[in-house]
Protein backbone atom coordinates (compact mmCIF):
# COMPACT_ATOMS: atom_id res chain seq x y z
CA UNK A 1 0.00 0.00 0.00
CA UNK A 2 0.92 3.45 -0.51
CA UNK A 3 1.16 5.65 2.59
CA UNK A 4 0.06 9.27 0.78
CA UNK A 5 -2.49 7.16 -1.32
CA UNK A 6 -4.28 5.34 1.55
CA UNK A 7 -4.03 8.24 4.06
CA UNK A 8 -5.66 10.71 1.27
CA UNK A 9 -8.35 7.99 0.67
CA UNK A 10 -9.77 7.72 3.67
CA UNK A 11 -9.83 11.77 4.36
CA UNK A 12 -11.95 11.65 1.38
CA UNK A 13 -13.71 9.20 3.03
CA UNK A 14 -14.41 10.20 6.25
CA UNK A 15 -15.33 13.88 4.78
CA UNK A 16 -17.95 12.66 2.71
CA UNK A 17 -19.75 10.86 5.83
CA UNK A 18 -22.79 12.60 7.18
CA UNK A 19 -21.51 12.51 11.20
CA UNK A 20 -17.38 12.66 11.34
CA UNK A 21 -15.72 11.28 14.62
CA UNK A 22 -11.94 12.48 15.61
CA UNK A 23 -12.13 9.10 17.85
CA UNK A 24 -12.66 7.13 14.30
CA UNK A 25 -9.87 9.15 12.92
CA UNK A 26 -7.59 8.68 15.79
CA UNK A 27 -8.50 4.75 15.69
CA UNK A 28 -7.66 4.26 12.02
CA UNK A 29 -4.78 6.64 12.03
CA UNK A 30 -3.03 4.41 14.66
CA UNK A 31 -4.06 1.00 12.92
CA UNK A 32 -2.42 2.70 9.39
CA UNK A 33 0.64 3.73 11.65
CA UNK A 34 0.75 -0.13 13.12
CA UNK A 35 0.39 -1.62 9.87
CA UNK A 36 3.19 0.41 8.14
CA UNK A 37 5.34 -0.72 10.81
CA UNK A 38 4.79 -4.29 10.30
CA UNK A 39 5.79 -3.86 6.40
CA UNK A 40 8.69 -6.47 5.46
CA UNK A 41 10.87 -5.99 2.76
CA UNK A 42 10.81 -8.10 -0.32
CA UNK A 43 13.98 -10.03 -2.00
CA UNK A 44 13.67 -7.42 -4.65
CA UNK A 45 14.08 -4.94 -1.91
CA UNK A 46 10.64 -3.30 -1.92
CA UNK A 47 8.31 -3.36 1.00
CA UNK A 48 5.26 -4.48 1.51
CA UNK A 49 2.35 -3.93 4.04
CA UNK A 50 0.84 -6.75 5.80
CA UNK A 51 -3.09 -7.90 5.40
CA UNK A 52 -3.46 -8.58 9.15
CA UNK A 53 -1.52 -7.08 11.92
CA UNK A 54 -1.59 -7.60 15.90
CA UNK A 55 -2.62 -4.39 18.19
CA UNK A 56 -2.37 -4.37 21.74
CA UNK A 57 -5.34 -2.58 22.62
CA UNK A 58 -4.10 -1.46 26.27
CA UNK A 59 -1.53 0.61 23.84
CA UNK A 60 -4.58 1.33 21.79
CA UNK A 61 -6.95 2.46 24.28
CA UNK A 62 -3.90 4.80 25.85
CA UNK A 63 -3.22 6.47 22.38
CA UNK A 64 -6.60 7.48 22.40
CA UNK A 65 -6.71 8.88 25.79
CA UNK A 66 -7.71 5.93 27.75
CA UNK A 67 -11.14 5.15 26.27
CA UNK A 68 -13.37 2.25 27.53
CA UNK A 69 -13.36 -1.03 26.09
CA UNK A 70 -17.17 -0.53 25.36
CA UNK A 71 -15.90 2.70 23.37
CA UNK A 72 -13.54 0.86 21.47
CA UNK A 73 -15.86 -1.61 20.50
CA UNK A 74 -18.46 0.97 19.32
CA UNK A 75 -15.65 2.98 16.92
CA UNK A 76 -14.52 -0.64 15.62
CA UNK A 77 -17.68 -1.24 14.63
CA UNK A 78 -18.28 1.72 12.97
CA UNK A 79 -15.14 1.19 10.48
CA UNK A 80 -16.51 -2.98 10.03
CA UNK A 81 -20.05 -2.06 9.20
CA UNK A 82 -18.57 0.67 6.29
CA UNK A 83 -15.82 -2.14 5.38
CA UNK A 84 -12.98 -0.33 6.18
CA UNK A 85 -11.74 -2.89 8.80
CA UNK A 86 -11.68 -7.02 9.87
CA UNK A 87 -11.16 -7.71 13.26
CA UNK A 88 -9.98 -11.03 14.69
CA UNK A 89 -10.23 -10.40 18.86
CA UNK A 90 -7.24 -11.81 20.74
CA UNK A 91 -7.12 -15.21 21.86
CA UNK A 92 -4.37 -17.85 23.30
CA UNK A 93 -2.38 -14.87 24.79
CA UNK A 94 -1.94 -13.69 21.56
CA UNK A 95 -2.87 -9.59 21.11
CA UNK A 96 -6.25 -9.06 18.64
CA UNK A 97 -5.24 -8.82 14.79
CA UNK A 98 -6.72 -6.10 12.64
CA UNK A 99 -6.98 -5.79 8.62
CA UNK A 100 -7.04 -2.46 7.08
CA UNK A 101 -9.34 -2.75 3.42
CA UNK A 102 -7.21 -0.36 1.34
CA UNK A 103 -8.82 2.04 -0.67
CA UNK A 104 -6.57 1.32 -3.55
CA UNK A 105 -8.82 -1.43 -5.38
CA UNK A 106 -6.07 -2.44 -7.36
CA UNK A 107 -3.94 -4.41 -4.68
CA UNK A 108 -3.94 -8.26 -4.39
CA UNK A 109 -3.28 -10.02 -1.45
CA UNK A 110 -0.30 -12.12 -2.21
CA UNK A 111 2.59 -14.94 -0.38
CA UNK A 112 6.21 -13.44 -0.19
CA UNK A 113 8.77 -16.04 0.05
CA UNK A 114 11.08 -13.84 2.51
CA UNK A 115 7.87 -13.34 4.79
CA UNK A 116 7.97 -16.90 6.11
CA UNK A 117 8.95 -15.85 9.75
CA UNK A 118 7.19 -12.50 9.98
CA UNK A 119 4.23 -13.92 11.52
CA UNK A 120 2.14 -13.15 8.67
CA UNK A 121 0.54 -15.00 5.67
CA UNK A 122 -0.75 -12.55 3.22
CA UNK A 123 0.62 -8.80 2.14
CA UNK A 124 -0.64 -6.26 0.03
CA UNK A 125 0.64 -5.72 -3.39
CA UNK A 126 0.11 -3.90 -6.44
CA UNK A 127 -1.62 -5.78 -9.29
CA UNK A 128 0.42 -4.83 -11.87
CA UNK A 129 3.59 -6.51 -9.95
CA UNK A 130 1.68 -9.40 -9.38
CA UNK A 131 2.35 -12.38 -12.25
CA UNK A 132 -0.34 -15.49 -12.70
CA UNK A 133 -2.97 -15.98 -10.05
CA UNK A 134 -0.97 -16.23 -6.70
CA UNK A 135 -2.50 -17.82 -3.74
CA UNK A 136 -4.84 -15.76 -1.55
CA UNK A 137 -6.18 -13.54 -4.29
CA UNK A 138 -9.63 -11.73 -3.11
CA UNK A 139 -12.11 -11.48 -5.37
CA UNK A 140 -12.14 -7.51 -6.77
CA UNK A 141 -14.71 -5.53 -4.82
CA UNK A 142 -17.31 -3.16 -6.89
CA UNK A 143 -15.72 0.25 -6.38
CA UNK A 144 -17.34 2.54 -4.14
CA UNK A 145 -17.40 6.75 -4.18
CA UNK A 146 -14.20 8.26 -2.85
CA UNK A 147 -11.90 5.13 -3.53
CA UNK A 148 -8.58 5.47 -5.67
CA UNK A 149 -7.72 3.42 -8.56
CA UNK A 150 -4.15 2.55 -9.77
CA UNK A 151 -2.73 5.32 -12.00
CA UNK A 152 1.00 5.61 -11.92
CA UNK A 153 4.36 5.07 -10.26
CA UNK A 154 5.81 7.84 -8.66
CA UNK A 155 9.23 8.31 -7.04
CA UNK A 156 9.30 4.69 -7.15
CA UNK A 157 6.31 4.68 -5.01
CA UNK A 158 3.56 2.75 -6.18
CA UNK A 159 0.68 6.03 -5.93
CA UNK A 160 -2.72 6.47 -7.47
CA UNK A 161 -4.03 9.79 -8.85
CA UNK A 162 -7.33 9.09 -9.49
CA UNK A 163 -10.06 12.70 -8.84
CA UNK A 164 -12.39 12.38 -6.09
CA UNK A 165 -15.79 12.42 -7.92
CA UNK A 166 -16.88 15.67 -8.36
CA UNK A 167 -13.11 17.28 -8.93
CA UNK A 168 -12.01 16.24 -12.12
CA UNK A 169 -10.64 19.55 -13.49
CA UNK A 170 -9.59 20.86 -9.98
CA UNK A 171 -5.90 20.11 -10.73
CA UNK A 172 -3.53 18.20 -12.94
CA UNK A 173 -3.57 15.19 -10.08
CA UNK A 174 -6.86 15.07 -9.54
CA UNK A 175 -6.99 15.79 -6.06
CA UNK A 176 -9.09 18.29 -4.47
CA UNK A 177 -7.31 21.52 -3.01
CA UNK A 178 -9.17 24.28 -1.82
CA UNK A 179 -7.68 26.97 -1.80
CA UNK A 180 -5.03 28.53 1.00
CA UNK A 181 -6.18 30.57 3.88
CA UNK A 182 -4.66 34.27 4.71
CA UNK A 183 -2.50 34.77 7.48
CA UNK A 184 -5.31 37.01 8.63
CA UNK A 185 -7.51 33.82 8.27
CA UNK A 186 -5.20 31.99 9.76
CA UNK A 187 -5.00 34.61 13.14
CA UNK A 188 -8.68 34.70 13.38
CA UNK A 189 -8.88 30.56 13.44
CA UNK A 190 -5.81 30.67 16.03
CA UNK A 191 -7.72 32.92 18.31
CA UNK A 192 -11.08 31.40 17.95
CA UNK A 193 -9.97 27.88 18.59
CA UNK A 194 -7.13 27.26 20.65
CA UNK A 195 -7.54 23.61 20.19
CA UNK A 196 -5.11 22.41 17.71
CA UNK A 197 -7.78 19.67 16.48
CA UNK A 198 -10.44 21.97 16.18
CA UNK A 199 -8.50 24.74 14.31
CA UNK A 200 -7.77 22.06 11.62
CA UNK A 201 -11.34 21.49 11.19
CA UNK A 202 -12.48 24.98 11.19
CA UNK A 203 -9.47 25.78 8.33
CA UNK A 204 -10.50 22.76 6.44
CA UNK A 205 -14.00 24.07 6.56
CA UNK A 206 -12.95 27.31 5.58
CA UNK A 207 -11.14 26.54 2.99
CA UNK A 208 -14.24 24.20 1.56
CA UNK A 209 -15.92 27.47 1.96
CA UNK A 210 -13.76 29.22 -0.33
CA UNK A 211 -13.89 26.97 -3.02
CA UNK A 212 -17.57 27.14 -3.23
CA UNK A 213 -17.33 30.72 -3.35
CA UNK A 214 -14.62 30.59 -5.96
CA UNK A 215 -16.75 27.85 -8.04
CA UNK A 216 -20.06 30.61 -8.13
CA UNK A 217 -18.03 33.05 -9.30
CA UNK A 218 -16.80 30.84 -12.22
CA UNK A 219 -20.46 31.54 -13.40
Amino acid sequence: MNFVTEFLGFMAWLMARPRRSLEVLGLWVYLFIKNNAAAVQDEDGSWYWPVWFEVDSSALRAFMDGISSKRLWELRQELIRYSRLEYQKASGGRPARYALIPFDTGLRQVRLGSAAHSGSDFFWKPAAECSGNPAGFQKKRPPEQNRFSSDSDINNKYINTKSIPGYADTNPNGFNIPPKLTEEEERQLEAAYPDPVERFWAGMALRDQKAEEEKAWEF
